[in-house]
């Protein structure tokens, strides 16, 4: 079976566009036979506990939710890199999923050079990103051009780019010379990965 870790900074019960797109995506793997995992900050437990505790009774998890949830990351910082080696030490999925926005890591730039911090140490893990957009990330004052480096770092180091929209797709083709691909997402099935997933 294909595992798969979704590295996102929202997830439900917390409230958001990417929120609800990584639980859907997520519900329609494991019909596909892989099984996925979510990746994320202290902040998605605490979040969970307040919902739960304001509720007239208890709830039962929903089924379109792995059961998986992992909310062992700090922050999005620095600090979140040991912490994620930790995890693929641990656990050995075969894909680490990214779903970048800036805002749903707090503006800052660490996730954005986790690629490339993982291949320099010789991690062997398939790293794919969804870019939900393309906004630049704030790292620190007067970043200037090293914000929209960041970005190009992301889609440059990352084995496998998905945009969801055509826009952004271009914008990264032009940029990174990617002028190969025809369509503005992708459905991450390679040949080897084409046996598992039927």
């Amino acid at each position: 079976m294909l595992t798969t870790t979704f590295l996102t900074g929202e997830y439900p019960p917390m409230q958001g566009g990417i929120a609800d797109y990584t639980a859907n995506l997520a519900d329609h793997l494991t019909k596909h036979n892989v099984q996925p995992t979510v990746l994320i900050t202290h902040r998605w437990q605490q979040i969970s506990q307040s919902l739960i505790s304001n509720l007239p009774s208890p709830i039962s998890p929903s089924p379109h939710l792995p059961s998986q949830v992992y909310p062992t990351l700090p922050n999005w910082g620095w600090r979140c890199w040991p912490a994620i080696t930790q995890f693929l030490n641990q656990h050995r999925p075969d894909i680490l999923h990214i779903q970048y926005q800036a805002a749903a890591f707090d503006l800052g730039g660490w996730i954005n050079w986790l690629p490339w911090y993982l291949k320099k140490r010789g991690r062997p893990i398939r790293l794919v990103t969804t870019f939900h957009d393309l906004r630049i990330p704030y790292i620190f004052p007067k970043a200037g051009r090293f914000r929209w480096q960041s970005i190009l770092a992301l889609a440059r180091h990352s084995d496998a780019v998905i945009c969801t929209n055509r826009e952004d797709l271009k914008t990264l083709q032009l940029e990174l010379n990617l002028l190969n691909s025809q369509s503005p997402t992708s459905n991450l099935v390679s040949a080897s990965l084409d046996s598992q997933l039927q």
